[in-house]
């Protein structure tokens, strides 16, 4: 069975296909100022020219900034000799000299493959004709089958745009206040675009686009390797959402994490998966009441993939409200007054008198719909008393219409949302406020391992 889960790109997959399956087309990239132009256009050189046959123009950039801006292109390395500056060339402003310049380039020995033009407006405002010498400079592309990036510093519409293959815009999208960088395909031509928008990182200098895979779902069970707790806290299992948390999750802390109706049951699983493998590979209980959308079959099958055979049936509980699972003695059915015994009795016997870890994860939407929007507060607020009292880790998920979900939120001691924008999953704290990120499979160790990669 495949799942698609996102994953970090150099570039979309339609510019990679726009370019290898056409000669001679043209890539405008458009946006204001700072949204990243640049990187993109130098990401895809190098994408496009494994074997070095690539050249970047700038006409904006002086020879000691070019390292200082662009990373890639810092003294001494491969892409850096293929940097040519036309800023304080006073030549520049006679557009028969930049044409016999650009038709010299293109026609040596190197025979480029792919140029990029950074930024055609600091070209065009020399000429008096900008017109003629772009239309001169295209008619150079086609002939040689060249392929050209041109970077305009700007996002409306020029006259340009009837003239190039392929435009790309990039600017910014805003997430709860939060900025946050987005990429747009308008045009693409003779490509069947997947995707017209990406989510993007311009992380360390790196250009790096959020896209998703299909992952197949191992035959074989893979064993989760365990994070041991840091002394006094409980590892999530996810690396960067420990480090975010200063080790962890404190003992006794109660944590909503609230999903848009965007988000699958899947993408949930994303997320709630490393945190509840963990802590059952560090011995702790763990009593699901399954959001809406899961069963305890549903979860017990996603989980049981990573653990080893009767690892479930010592740790986990699952609380159904439903009678949807009669005669599963991992289920305790709570259809009654005696269903409150049995529930102690389950939970004294697992944590061994309460001398092991607890974690309570509770899908809001289920206690809303069975117990009503008055008397659930109360319990769980009971519960929230209880799990600071024992030290233990209570996980609320809530869905955005849900009533409890404010007053869940009010006394959480974090809260986090989980939203999809895009077809890319956002993650990030806002009780205390955190910079947002994107939950990824983890290359090297694949599923279930998740890496969230921040959106900067």
């Amino acid at each position: 069975m495949k799942e698609a889960y996102p994953v970090v790109q150099n570039v979309p997959v339609e510019i990679e296909q726009f370019f290898r399956t056409h000669t001679g087309e043209v890539l405008l990239l458009k946006g204001g100022t700072g949204t990243g132009k640049t990187l993109l256009a130098i990401e895809i050189v190098r994408q496009l020219t494994k074997d070095e046959r690539g050249v970047m123009l700038f006409t904006r950039v002086e020879e000691d900034q070019l390292s200082l801006q662009f990373p890639h292109l810092k003294e001494g390395s491969p892409l850096r000799e293929r940097a040519k500056l036309f800023d304080k060339n006073s030549k520049i402003t006679d557009p028969n000299w930049f044409l016999r310049e650009f038709t010299d380039l293109v026609k040596s020995d190197f025979k480029p493959k792919v140029v990029m033009i950074d930024t055609i407006d600091s070209l065009l405002e020399r000429f008096e004709n900008p017109s003629r010498m772009v239309r001169a400079t295209l008619d150079v592309v086609q002939r040689e089958n060249l392929s050209l990036i041109i970077v305009e510093e700007t996002s409306r519409e020029s006259f340009l745009d009837p003239l190039v293959g392929g435009i790309v815009s990039l600017g910014h999208t805003e997430v709860d206040g939060r900025k946050v960088r987005e990429l747009e395909i308008i045009k693409m031509r003779g490509v069947e675009i997947g995707r017209r928008k990406y989510l993007f990182s311009l992380r360390g200098g790196n250009f790096r686009v959020f896209s998703e895979m299909p992952v197949l779902k191992p035959e074989e069970q893979i064993m989760w390797k365990k994070t041991p707790h840091p002394p006094n806290r409980y590892s999530s299992g996810i690396p960067k959402l420990d480090d975010i948390l200063n080790g962890g999750f404190k003992r006794g802390q109660y944590i909503m994490i609230e999903a848009s109706f965007e988000v699958s049951e899947e993408m949930l699983m994303l997320i709630l998966r490393p945190i509840i493998l963990n802590f059952i590979q560090n011995d702790g209980v763990v009593f699901i009441t399954p959001p809406g959308g899961e069963t305890p079959e549903s979860i017990y099958s996603d989980l049981s993939r990573f653990l080893p055979e009767g690892i479930l049936e010592e740790h986990v509980r699952f609380v159904d409200y439903f009678r949807a699972s009669p005669g599963n003695p991992l289920v305790i059915p709570m259809t009654d007054r005696s269903s409150q015994k049995l529930y102690r009795t389950e939970l004294e016997e697992l944590t061994q008198g309460y001398s092991r870890p607890l974690m309570d994860l509770v899908g809001l939407d289920t206690l809303e719909y069975r117990m009503g929007t008055t008397a659930t507060p109360q319990d769980l607020l009971r519960t929230r008393v209880f799990i600071r009292s024992r030290g233990y880790l209570g996980i609320s998920i809530a869905r955005p219409d849900l009533s409890l979900a404010g007053a869940v939120a009010n006394f959480s001691d974090i809260v986090f949302k989980y939203r999809l924008i895009d077809n890319t999953p956002l993650f990030y704290g806002v009780k205390p406020p955190t910079g947002v990120m994107v939950p990824t499979i983890d290359r090297e160790g694949g599923l279930p391992v998740v890496t969230l990669k921040e959106l900067l």
